[in-house]
C-alpha cells in the first residue's frame, strides 16, 4: 500500500515543462522546433510548458541537447561567446576526460606532456594551468573515440589553449561547482 501511495504521488507531482527536441549549440536562437513537452517531476527551475511563447527568440546560454530539461538558467538573451569571451574545442584522448563530465560543468584546463610521453617531474607535479574555471559548453565524440569538450573561456586564454590541444598537450580536470 504505501509503494501505490508513493507511485500515486510521484505522479501527481509531475508537471509539463519545456525539453529540448533537437541539439541547440551555445548562442544558437531557440525556435519552436527545438522545444518540446514533457512530464516531469522534481526538475528545480523547470520551465513550465505554458511558457514556450517567452522561450522562443532566446538563445542558448551553452549547448542544449535532445532530452534535457529547459531551465531558465540555460537561457540567455546574451551573445554567445560575449565580447571577451571565446569557444574554444579541445579534442581529448580516452582517459583525459572526467567521467560524468557535462555541459555547464567547470572545469581546469591544463598543459601536459602528450600522450606517451612520460614528461618531466617538474610538468607531471606542476602542471601549467591554461584557464581555470571554465564553463563546459557541450561534448562530442570523434569517430576514433576521442572526446571533444567545447570550453568558454577569456579571449586572452584561447589561443594557447587551442595550440596546446592542436599538439594533443592538454586535459581538463573537473572544478567544484563554486569555482574554487
Amino acid at each position: 500500500v504505501v509503494g501505490l501511495v508513493v507511485l500515486f504521488q510521484s505522479q501527481s507531482d509531475r508537471v509539463e515543462v519545456l525539453v529540448v527536441r533537437q541539439s541547440v549549440a551555445a548562442g544558437q536562437v531557440v525556435q519552436a522546433a527545438d522545444i518540446g513537452v514533457a512530464d516531469v517531476a522534481g526538475v528545480s527551475g523547470a520551465i513550465p510548458a505554458a511558457d514556450i511563447e517567452s522561450v522562443i527568440g532566446q538563445r542558448a546560454a551553452s549547448g542544449l541537447v535532445d532530452g534535457q530539461v529547459l531551465t531558465v538558467s540555460a537561457l540567455t538573451q546574451d551573445l554567445v561567446p560575449a565580447a571577451g569571451e571565446r569557444l574554444v574545442a579541445i579534442r581529448l584522448e580516452s582517459g583525459r576526460v572526467p567521467g560524468g563530465l557535462a555541459p555547464g560543468d567547470l572545469v581546469d584546463v591544463l598543459a601536459v606532456p602528450p600522450s606517451g610521453d612520460p614528461g618531466t617531474a617538474e610538468q607531471l607535479d606542476a602542471p601549467s594551468p591554461l584557464a581555470h574555471a571554465v564553463r563546459v559548453d557541450s561534448l562530442g565524440e570523434t569517430p576514433d573515440g576521442a572526446v571533444v569538450v567545447t570550453v568558454l573561456v577569456k579571449e586572452d586564454e584561447a589561443h594557447a589553449i587551442a595550440a596546446h590541444s592542436a599538439a594533443g598537450q592538454v586535459t581538463v580536470v573537473q572544478a567544484p561547482v563554486d569555482g574554487e
